[in-house]
């Protein structure tokens, strides 16, 4: 018996320590996307294009528009691997610009995006949940920094940086954790982002054949140690919140 506690003890301590460390290099890959859209938010020429910019006029007839898409892409292009696109919104005029050239049209209305009453409550960066990217099926994320007017009064567009997973699942993929243990990513609303199953991905936590007491810690973010079933067997696992 006192030997059965030792090992669980340290099972125990180990899948924390494990936990924990691959949660904070998960964060890193997310704060990473998170930072570039903060700084191109506070970029001094797409606040004058989004000011300048009026209903009715064209987003591409604007002066900064051609100098603003080149920065766009001068920034994806340091990443080509995950980012997908970086894209400016204007609020006022409803129009969208990414940096790969694409311009909506009069079709497009801001106030349809999923994001924008998020933006506008959070007041902040926002980032959505995991989707499927149409074309290539990957996971993708969008992160979305609000951008201000000269004077900080008020938000007159953003910023979007739209990135694959697939970085985040290479890195993860490459962990160890004892011979025949395993890591799992969830969303905020229990989608699994990564499992080393890959029909897993994509799939609700809810959804899957596991104990109620795993689902609830990670629907409910509740860190710490937890033993449960998963497909009949029981396990030890730790809980750790990324970011």
């Amino acid at each position: 018996n006192l030997v059965r506690v030792n090992v669980d003890q340290l099972t125990e301590e180990k899948l924390e320590a494990k936990s924990e460390t691959a949660s904070i290099e998960m964060e890193k890959f997310f704060d990473r996307y998170r930072n570039s859209a903060d700084q191109l938010s506070k970029s001094v020429q797409i606040q004058k294009l989004f000011t300048d910019l009026k209903p009715g006029t064209k987003i591409q007839d604007s002066q900064d528009f051609a100098d603003v898409i080149q920065s766009l892409k001068n920034n994806s292009d340091t990443d080509q691997e995950n980012i997908l696109s970086i894209w400016i919104s204007d609020f006022d005029s409803s129009q969208l610009a990414q940096s790969n050239g694409f311009v909506s049209d009069a079709d497009y209305q801001i106030s349809d995006r999923p994001w924008y009453q998020t933006l506008l409550k959070e007041q902040k960066t926002v980032m959505t949940e995991p989707y499927e990217d149409f074309t290539t099926k990957a996971q993708i994320v969008s992160i979305i920094s609000p951008v201000y007017s000269g004077n900080g009064g008020q938000i007159v567009g953003a910023v979007g940086i739209d990135f694959s997973l697939d970085g985040l699942k290479k890195t993860i993929g490459s962990y160890q954790l004892g011979n025949t243990g395993f890591y799992i990513v969830t969303s905020a609303d229990g989608q699994i982002i990564y499992h080393p199953k890959e029909e897993m991905i994509n799939k609700k936590v809810s959804e899957q054949d596991m104990s109620d007491g795993i689902k609830q810690a990670l629907l409910t973010s509740l860190e710490g140690k937890i033993q449960y079933a998963s497909h009949g067997v029981e396990v030890h696992g730790y809980v750790s919140k990324i970011g």
